[in-house]
Parts: C-alpha cells; structure tokens; sequence
C-alpha cells in the first residue's frame, strides 16, 4: 500500500515539475459518462465478469501557448487530471472503484474543429472490495484498496461552439498493486463513452515558433542504483527485499526519444521461497539469489520527464519459472544535468513483479 501512495505522490511530483511552464492558461474542462465490461483476463476471475459503468471530471490545459520546446515537438498535448469513479457491475464481489489520474493527451489527428488523439493516464485507485479469505474468495484479483490505476483512451474530440466541444473515448482502465500484496491479478476494465467539454478561453492557436532541440544527448553512459519490495504469494506470505544495479548506454538520441542497450543485476531472495515456503533449508547465494539480463529500450522525452519502456531477456535466473524475457514500464525524472530519479514497474508480460524505485547518474557524456 505504501509503494502505491509513493507512486502517486512522486508522479504528481514530476508532472508538476516537468509540465509546470505548459500550464501558463488556456483551462478547459470536461464531464464523460461511460459503459464497458469488466473483461477476466483469468479463469479464476470469470465471476468478477459484469457490465460497468463510469463517470470523470477531467481539468485540463492547452499547451499551444506552451513555454517548453517539448510541448511543440509533441504537438501541443492536453495535460491534465482525471477524477473517476467505476462501478464494477458486481457489489458483493467487485465494489466500486475511484481515481486520481494526471494524464497526458497526444495528438494523431488536428483540424481546426476536431481532433483525434491518444490519452495516457496513470495514478492512484482505490477499490472498495478486495479478496478476504472469509468475506470475499470470489474476487481473485485485487488484496489492497490502495493500487496503481493506469488508463490508455483513444479521444475524438469535436469542437461544436468555441468555447464547447463534444468528445467520444474508447480505451482500457486498469487497477493493480504490482505485486505489494497478494492477489495481484489485476482488474481491467474496457469501456466507451461521450463527454462534454468547455474551454474557459476557446481552443487557442500555435503561437510560438518551435526551436529545434539539438542537446540529442547521444553516447550517455548511465549507472542506475534502485530496490523494490514485493510478497511471495498467499500461502505463507514473505515480504521480500529486491536490490539491483543496471548499466545503460544510449546509442541514439534526438529530440524525442533516446534508444538504449545495457545490463541488469539482481538480488531477488525469493527463489529461496519458491519451492517449500514454509520452511527454508537454503541459505542465499549467488546461485539461488542473483539474476542477469540484458536489455534494450527507449525513452521518450517530455522535457525533464521521460516516459521509460525496456525489454529485457535473462542471462542467468535461479529459476525459470518467470520465464526468459522481462519488460519495464513507467516514469523518468532528470535532476539537473548528471542525476536522474526513477519509478518503473517490473513485469513478465501481463504479470507484474515488482514496483522498482531508483537513482541514476550520468558518469560520461560524449
């Protein structure tokens, strides 16, 4: 729980401090009523499955009169916040849901009356039914209130007035606690809806000629110090401590994104509980605690925040019962021109691992 409310507050952080220059003015806000399905990505889920239904505020900013070069290259996104509530269809079983998403919206279409654009939301949920092992077996998924909430939404927006504007969505809002506490399934819920907006000062126009960035920061050379927390399951629940160091070197950069390569290093003492949870006979090792891998990824840069995606495959694992390849989601923060802070979760494609929080530094700039 406590990894989720750090999460929420160093995102809230870093979208202040990265975005803060773009929320000069031009406000608009909207209301959106939505219906959907809570889909049950696992068997053991199929009970959750029922219809949803939702409601967001949304308080957003214009970044056409944007100070920062980012907000050009990107096409003036809306930058903003999501107030939402979910019903989750199933009172007893599922409950409600409510979040706080900062989000951020890119343009793939812009006309003069309309667009079509990419929304990307992430922050905190609460879910007000979780699994209990005597009031609630039947919800498989969730076991904190507290969790991650992340929405991915394709937005048509038509402006009918200008000042109001009518907009359709269509997307996926997800819930999960990455692995803080037992069960970690998740809940996703895909939806449609339509909502009504209003801009305080009317759709603004491009205004400010776009500097091209030339600081493509190529031949960065970046060690990356982070730990994470995470339960080894249900049954005799541990909490186990993961440390990890990691290498990066970013071959290619331009004003919009950074591509990289490196090497990861972990010490994970879960494996020692893989095999008989109760009662460990092992003592830690290199050969029962640490894993390997290499990656590649990319960045994409909003100004100081980055926006980080990696794949990566193991070189060496205890076990292989995670699999071979490794991916990482999640956020960026640059700390002047050598320091950088990092919030990223750890996945095995759709089953999360861990929540990873780290500081890096910059050793050698060509």
């Amino acid at each position: 729980m406590d990894n989720v409310v750090k999460f929420f507050l160093f995102l809230l952080l870093v979208l202040q401090l990265g975005t803060s220059e773009s929320f000069a003015g031009d406000p608009g806000f909207a209301i959106y009523r939505s219906h959907g399905y809570l889909w049950a990505h696992r068997k053991t889920m199929l009970p959750m499955e029922a219809p949803t239904r939702g409601l967001d505020l949304n308080v957003y900013f214009m970044t056409q009169q944007g100070k920062q070069n980012w907000t050009r290259q990107y096409r003036s996104p809306r930058l903003g916040i999501c107030f939402t509530y979910l019903n989750l269809g199933n009172p007893e079983i599922s409950g409600e849901a409510f979040g706080i998403l900062p989000y951020a919206e890119f343009k793939i279409i812009d006309r003069p009356r309309q667009e079509f654009n990419v929304r990307v939301s992430s922050g905190l949920g609460y879910l007000t039914r979780i699994w209990d092992l005597e009031t609630n077996l039947l919800n498989k998924a969730v076991g904190s209130h507290l969790n991650a909430n992340m929405r991915l939404h394709l937005a048509y927006h038509w402006m009918i007035h200008p000042k109001i504007e009518l907009s359709a969505v269509f997307g996926i809002t997800h819930f999960s606690n990455a692995n803080y506490k037992m069960p970690n399934l998740g809940l996703n819920s895909v939806e449609a809806g339509i909502g009504l907006g209003y801009h305080l000062h009317g759709k603004p126009k491009d205004s400010k000629a776009y500097v091209p960035d030339t600081a493509t920061m190529k031949g960065r050379h970046e060690i990356r110090f982070s730990g994470a927390s995470k339960v080894t399951g249900l049954v005799y629940s541990r909490r186990i401590y993961v440390s990890e160091l990691s290498y990066r070197y970013s071959f290619w950069g331009g004003p919009k994104l950074r591509l990289h390569g490196g090497v990861d290093f972990f010490h994970d003492r879960g494996f020692l509980y893989r095999d008989n949870p109760a009662n460990v006979t092992e003592r830690p090792g290199i050969k029962n605690s640490f894993e390997t891998g290499f990656v590649l990824g990319n960045e994409f840069l909003l100004g100081s925040l980055h926006i980080l995606t990696e794949g990566g495959m193991y070189a060496y694992s205890p076990g292989w019962s995670k699999g071979m390849l490794y991916q990482r989601l999640g956020f960026k923060y640059e700390i002047g021109r050598n320091w950088a802070a990092s919030i990223t979760l750890k996945t095995h494609f759709a089953r999360a691992d861990y929540i990873e929080w780290g500081i890096s530094y910059t050793i050698l700039q060509q």
